[in-house]
């Protein structure tokens, strides 16, 4: 890769040849060229296009295709100008996006925690209630039988609902 002191060096070569011979006007193409599409310095490789065309236009020479060349330099640095503003956009959404979804992981933590204890205590309860009952009696009644069968599917499926929310 070519370093920016290494193409200063070349630029002032360039200069220099078309100093001591004006012919080489072609050089200063290749450094507006350079400028544009190796270092994107747009504006310095419009003022070199515009250069040539000053230069070569004093010699009688076709200046078409270096007018051109500044059109498409103009269009491509309004180009690169837009991109760098859509990214600027969308960096700003996605640092917002972020921001938001650390708000609703935080909340949606917290309603977690509180889902846990929760269910905590009703594990709690519907245990005391099912050793109350079964305490009540060596011999259940029907119901109360209903009630434990109950209960301990409740307990089954806290234990299931706990496990899940923990992975």
């Amino acid at each position: 890769h070519i370093g920016q002191h290494e193409f200063e060096e070349g630029f002032k070569s360039y200069r220099a040849a078309v100093g001591l011979d004006p012919s080489k006007l072609e050089l200063l193409l290749r450094e507006a060229k350079t400028f544009q599409t190796r270092l994107s310095e747009f504006d310095k490789a419009v003022a070199t296009y515009r250069e040539y065309v000053e230069l070569a236009t004093k010699q009688g020479l076709d200046v078409s295709d270096a007018n051109k060349a500044i059109s498409q330099t103009l269009k491509l640095k309004e180009q690169m100008r837009k991109m760098e503003e859509q990214m600027k956009l969308e960096a700003a959404a996605a640092k917002k996006k972020e921001e938001a979804d650390k708000k609703l992981a935080k909340k949606m933590n917290k309603t977690i925690r509180v889902i846990e204890s929760r269910q905590h205590k009703y594990m709690v309860l519907l245990t005391e209630k099912s050793k109350a009952l079964k305490a009540k009696s060596k011999r259940l009644s029907r119901s109360d039988r209903k009630v434990v069968q109950k209960i301990n599917e409740y307990l089954s499926r806290f234990s299931i609902v706990g496990q899940a929310v923990a992975e």
